[in-house]
């Protein structure tokens, strides 16, 4: 039997607008609906988000060490 991935949204945390499906996603996302700026992460088929309003160190520092 193969092993499947299945695609996850990735919604804005602020006003839960769809940005992207994705099976793995590093990215810095601009809402257009609300303005706000999030950083999203896809693994293993969990969404994290994280403001990117954090300076860009530590959000990059948060990302490298989420497991």
């Amino acid at each position: 039997m193969r092993n499947v991935s299945k695609k996850v949204c990735v919604c804005c945390p602020a006003c839960g607008k769809l940005h992207e499906k994705s099976m793995l996603a590093e990215s810095e996302i601009n809402c257009a609906k609300c303005g706000t700026k999030f950083i999203a992460i896809v693994r293993d088929g969990r969404v994290t988000t994280y403001e990117a309003d954090l300076e860009e160190d530590d959000a990059l520092l948060k990302a490298a060490n989420w497991n």
